[in-house]
């Protein structure tokens, strides 16, 4: 069962929001606080952060497919399962408190 929190940030990137989702995980939107960590110490969550931080790169360029695609000669892929472990795991690095105030100013 996901977090209140993981739900929303797939509930935001299921809305092509991928980018602001983006943004606050690597400390880029204005709404980044002291709330959002950044990547996790912890290197397993470390791991899943980087997976879900591709994932979402993706998905802001191609759209929720799981087809790799060729841009600029290089190919890119998906990692859906690796952005669903970083949910499961109470998506780390994302302050809810942050996301709170992101979407209290661009509601759903």
């Amino acid at each position: 069962m996901l977090s209140d929190k993981a739900e929303l940030i797939l509930y935001l990137v299921r809305q092509g929001r991928a980018v602001d989702v983006l943004a606050l995980m690597e400390g880029e939107s204005p709404y980044t606080s002291e709330a959002s960590e950044g990547a996790p110490m912890d290197n397993a969550l470390g791991q899943l952060w980087v997976g879900a931080l591709y994932h979402l790169r993706f998905v802001e360029k191609f759209g929720e497919t799981t087809v790799s695609q060729v841009k600029d000669g290089k190919v890119e892929s998906s990692f859906p399962d690796v952005f669903m472990q970083w949910l499961e795991a109470g998506a780390p690095g994302v302050g809810l408190l942050d996301l709170k105030a992101y979407l209290e100013d661009n509601p759903l």
